[in-house]
């Protein structure tokens, strides 16, 4: 959100495509930093489930091609570099799409391959909005980071009123809203301290 909204202010006449996974899409489309999302589907390949059927492989390859023939002036890299086996897979990608300029995060020295590199270390106390920041401000330099904000559209407004009010929760009644679950097991909470709070 707030690395691409900067990334837009500092570029405004430049077409901004974002890969990522469909699940983030229309939070990132919601802040309109950005012109295309575009989508690879190959969990067998990033989550090392095995090797991906060959439906997958060509969808992925046909995505892949129309990248290269985009010929990018600049390719930023916002997520961590947390194993050789992810370094690999972003050097790849990288030589593939062959942009001009390669920036991304330098997680404890496993940025290697980017041509500019954003500083970071997993010992550090940093939100992870601060730790993509720095590869946005490789491009933009130090400006203003955008408060962190995700546009709610009015018919969801109102559904949330409608389930509260269905519950007989009035406006000045406390909500606690918690999201217990996440994909990766390494950032879920105990289950104990779920029950506990």
């Amino acid at each position: 959100g707030p690395s691409l909204r900067l990334l837009r202010s500092a570029c405004p006449l430049s077409e901004i495509h974002f890969l990522g996974s469909p699940g983030i899409k229309e939070v990132i489309e919601r802040h309109g930093a950005i012109d295309e999302f575009i989508y690879i589907d190959t969990p067998g390949i990033k989550r090392g489930r095995g090797i991906p059927g060959a439906a997958l492989m060509k969808d992925a390859l046909k995505t892949m091609s129309g990248l290269r023939k985009e010929r990018y002036d600049v390719f930023l890299v916002f997520q961590p570099i947390l194993s050789l086996k992810s370094s690999v897979r972003i050097a790849f990608l990288s030589l593939f799409l062959n942009a001009r300029k390669t920036a991304g995060r330098n997680t404890d020295g496993r940025g290697f391959l980017f041509k500019e590199k954003a500083p970071e270390s997993t010992a550090g106390a940093r939100h992870e909005v601060e730790r993509m920041s720095g590869v946005a401000r490789i491009v933009c330099g130090n400006g203003f980071l955008p408060p962190i904000e995700v546009p709610v559209h009015e018919g969801e407004r109102k559904c949330a009123r409608d389930i509260f009010a269905a519950h007989g929760k009035g406006s000045s009644a406390p909500v606690v809203v918690v999201a217990p679950g996440f994909t990766k097991a390494t950032r879920r909470w105990y289950e104990e301290r779920w029950a506990g709070l």
